[in-house]
């Protein structure tokens, strides 16, 4: 790999020759569209670059590991042989001499402060995950103290706990200055990656400076790639079913027009309110629901059969050539004023529709799908339709009750 990259300098050296050699002649001089091929070949040789040092990382990186797993299979062998050397009495002394040892493991973050190859990194986040967990350690008898991490103005990020915390210390009888609790919080202080310089002011200000390593690798998985979703949900908690993870539910309820009436600018907002919401929840994996709740049922739906009997009586064999909803349901609720034996076959229409008559059902599908579902489709809005009539036969038991 090393004579790979060597002989690629090589080669863009002696390309970069050829080119001021060619740039400098008269004719190249002020050309607009050579220059605009310059720069985006530079940008594909930065990329390019990029390619071949992750390339060459990975290749590294698989040799540490395969001479890692070698050295520790001699290891093992090794101590095996010696086990089966060893005597019987020489294993009862060590173990007599044989001392407990202990380890101190240190705990880095709490939730929410660890990146993955999924999501994009959350620097604000981890520093709160980190200056929590050092107060916590700092001042363990009191579990409500700040945990302030603001973006700074005079470096990347800034602690600003210390002042309340010695506030609220010496407000309980402990006397402390600000200083000294920004001491101690940045003394217990976890260490990670992030983190490059950690200072603290006069005033207990505490300055964080982000390692310029990983800002450089945070900007090279942008560029490999593309700008990925925040961690939301480890942000909104753990959701787990039975040891499996659960994506948490979320249910929006679109515009739900009634599809006997004509649909208005109100609908449209709400449909293109809602769409966006979902999408961006989806986007970042919560479980969305989408809910169109029709209204589909009802003394409208009865004015439209009673009509529709009258206009179409073959409706039962032949489908009306209903196209306009509106101007239909305009007629019908005309009728409906003014006529009064209208009025009253338009109930028993009702009557019959709850009852699941099955002559007023088929009317009543006929007429539900003229609805306007065409409008969405052209939105491009994926929605589940359940209207009034879905909860119909549901209610039964709960009016029994």
């Amino acid at each position: 790999m090393d004579e790979v990259l060597a002989r690629l300098k090589q080669q863009e050296d002696e390309v970069k020759e050829l080119e001021t050699q060619l740039f400098n002649r008269p004719e190249f001089k002020d050309n607009r569209k050579l220059e605009a091929l310059r720069a985006e070949n530079e940008k594909l040789n930065y990329r390019a670059n990029i390619l071949i040092r992750v390339k060459y990382r990975r290749i590294k990186k698989q040799q540490s590991q395969a001479n890692a797993t070698e050295a520790k299979q001699d290891d093992n062998k090794d101590k095996k042989q010696s086990l089966q050397t060893k005597s019987p009495e020489s294993n009862q002394n060590n173990n007599k001499t044989k001392k407990p040892t202990t380890t101190s493991k240190k705990t880095y973050f709490t939730s929410n402060a660890q990146d993955d190859s999924q999501h994009s990194y959350q620097i604000l986040n981890t520093l709160i995950s980190l200056f929590e967990q050092a107060i916590r350690k700092s001042f363990p008898e009191n579990t409500t103290l700040p945990i302030l991490v603001v973006p700074g103005q005079q470096t990347d990020y800034q602690c600003n706990s210390a002042m309340p915390i010695a506030q609220k210390l010496t407000a309980a009888g402990k006397k402390m200055v600000s200083t000294e609790v920004a001491k101690i919080i940045v003394e217990n202080l976890p260490e990670h990656r992030i983190l490059e310089k950690i200072e603290y002011s006069g005033s207990g200000f505490i300055n964080i400076t982000i390692s310029a390593e990983f800002v450089s690798e945070q900007i090279r998985n942008i560029l490999l790639r593309g700008t990925l979703p925040p961690n939301v949900l480890n942000i909104v908690g753990n959701h787990e079913s039975q040891g499996e993870s659960k994506k948490p539910k979320v249910v929006i309820d679109f515009s739900s027009p009634n599809i006997a009436k004509e649909m208005h600018v109100g609908h449209l907002r709400s449909t293109i309110i809602g769409d966006s919401i979902a999408r961006l929840l989806e986007y970042v994996g919560f479980d969305v629901l989408r809910l169109n709740h029709l209204g589909d049922w009802g003394t409208q739906f009865g004015m439209l059969i009673a009509h529709l009997q009258d206009i179409y009586p073959e409706y039962k064999t032949k489908s009306p050539p209903i196209s306009d909803l509106l101007s239909f349901y305009k007629e019908s609720k005309k009728r409906f004023d003014t006529e009064l034996n209208f009025k009253q076959r338009a109930y028993g229409c009702v009557v019959k529709l709850q009852a699941f008559d099955p002559d007023i059902i088929h009317a009543w599908k006929l007429i539900c799908d003229v609805y306007f579902e065409y409008i969405y489709k052209e939105l491009d809005t994926k929605i589940i339709d359940r209207g009034e009539s879905f909860y119909q036969s549901r209610m039964l038991d709960i009016v029994k009750e």
